[in-house]
């Protein structure tokens, strides 16, 4: 019998067969093989047509053993994707083995097809079909026109000019995407939508894309609203967060904040604002907030002092009014804090390093470009945070390599650390990396000191590390392969 073009060469065995029920009985032998042949064959079409009976019954084959749980997933997906590729030429040969009940109305569909697209999808098939031994299934907020478009998507991979589809029938298919854990056509469809952002919609939809942690949506309304001259910026950040910054404290700006200061996480509030009334006011009207930044602010006020108790996270970067007198003061007042910054507050010295032990449960700790900070004055912070996880010293030039061999004596939590422009060498960087077990990412940006032989050996004796930036390091090529094939899940940023 001929072979498919491009079949590889170890199934050439199939050749042996004589009919198309002969090779459908050979192949069904081997799982793998099947599913290999069948995908090989789908990118022939010329001999899928000509062997149309074949593919009538490998089609129907799939349906039913994926359905009664004896295909692997990922054997099914690599079929599914194979099917959708050529769903032109496949349709018709498609067995339709499940219903879809809406009202009065049953619409058939393939359950390789439903089943292989998310996870989700292939556990309700499961259990409200092979389980109960149905062939219906039934979806909240299916419609006749939504299950067009979504079985178009099953079918296909995708929904042809989506974005030319009318605002109702988007946020349908968005909505039930988002529900059926169809990430890539959730994405396609928050794209197709944003045409549909104005003035007098766009914060109902910043709410509720944050909230069904719609990234692509939600990027388009912060855009949107960030250049409406509001008085507020909105940074873009992880879905999980919600950072809101007041740019001052005029009556668009409050009236705006209103509407979402339920999921402020984040609140910015820098030059002069910590100075007025309403910065009290609008800093214990977010239920949510979990970290406040004054960075960049003009001068201490005694506002400071009346933060949420339970707050978590302050910034207090590039402050130059901070003294150790004032840095007491607000750690006094606020012990829960567990995330601080005081990068390039240069004015600090040993009075104030000491005043981390404040905060007993300090875990994250941004000290970058203090370049005051000394050998001595490190060892007294790392005194201070034996708990840290997170620790940022990049810029910190003055630090030596007794600094680096401290870290891993004292901070043996630590998880992630930042040392870009520092002046590390390759024996601080090794016991780092040897002692410190749970690092997971390193930062050593712009270290001209680090040499490759310094570096590999440090990869090596790190087993959970994720990621690692060299960047600016001149870092060879050669390195660049030996860490690629020897830790092929390894970010590296060079």
């Amino acid at each position: 019998m001929k072979l498919p073009s491009l079949l590889p060469e170890d199934l050439a065995y199939a050749g042996a067969a004589k009919s198309a029920r002969e090779l459908y009985e050979l192949l069904q032998k081997d799982y793998t093989d099947y599913s290999r042949f069948f995908v090989s064959a789908s990118d022939d079409e010329t001999w899928c047509t000509q062997h149309s009976a074949f593919m009538r019954l490998s089609l129907q084959w799939f349906t039913v053993q994926f359905f009664k749980d004896k295909l692997q997933v990922d054997l099914a997906k690599k079929v599914g994707h194979a099917i959708r590729t050529h769903s032109g030429l496949m349709d018709e040969w498609l067995p339709r083995n499940l219903s879809i009940r809406m009202n009065h109305e049953s619409l058939p569909i393939n359950s390789l097809l439903w089943g292989t697209s998310s996870e989700w999808l292939r556990q309700k098939i499961r259990s409200d079909c092979r389980d109960q031994q149905s062939t219906t299934l039934e979806f909240e907020g299916l419609t006749v026109r939504l299950f067009d478009l979504m079985n178009a998507y099953m079918s296909t991979g995708g929904i042809r000019d989506l974005w030319s589809k009318t605002e109702e029938e988007i946020i349908g298919v968005l909505e039930l995407a988002t529900r059926w854990h169809l990430k890539d056509l959730s994405e396609y469809a928050q794209k197709g939508f944003v045409k549909y952002l104005d003035e007098f919609n766009v914060v109902n939809w910043l709410i509720r894309s944050q909230q069904s942690q719609w990234e692509c949506l939600r990027s388009a309304a912060i855009e949107y609203v960030n250049k409406r001259e509001l008085g507020v910026r909105i940074e873009d950040r992880s879905i999980d967060e919600f950072s809101f910054e007041f740019l001052d404290f005029g009556k668009k700006a409050l009236e705006f904040f209103e509407t979402v200061r339920h999921m402020v996480t984040k609140l910015v509030c820098g030059h002069h604002l910590i100075e007025e009334v309403m910065f009290s006011e609008v800093v214990n009207r977010c239920p949510s907030l979990n970290v406040l930044s004054v960075s960049e602010s003009e001068n201490f006020s005694d506002r400071l002092l009346d933060l949420p108790h339970d707050l978590k996270g302050l910034d207090l970067s590039k402050c130059a009014w901070l003294t150790h007198q004032k840095l007491r003061q607000i750690l006094e007042g606020n012990p829960s804090i567990s995330t601080l910054s005081l990068s390039a507050n240069i004015q600090l010295n040993y009075t104030a390093w000491g005043l981390l032990k404040l905060l007993k449960g300090l875990l994250k700790l941004d000290l970058s470009s203090c370049h005051q900070i000394n050998d001595h004055d490190l060892k007294v912070i790392l005194q201070a945070g034996k708990e840290l996880t997170h620790l940022n010293l990049a810029r910190c030039v003055n630090l030596s390599d007794l600094s680096f061999f401290e870290i891993p004596k004292i901070t043996k939590q630590l998880m992630e650390l930042n040392l870009s422009e520092c002046r590390i060498y390759d024996a601080g960087l090794i016991d780092i990396l040897s002692k410190c077990r749970k690092m997971t990412h390193l930062i050593v940006r712009k270290c001209s000191t680090l040499s490759d032989r310094g570096v590999l050996e440090g990869i090596r004796n790190a087993p959970n590390l994720q990621t690692i930036d060299l960047s600016g390091c001149g870092f060879s090529n050669a390195s660049i392969r030996i860490i690629q094939e020897a830790r092929p899940y390894l970010f590296l940023n060079v």
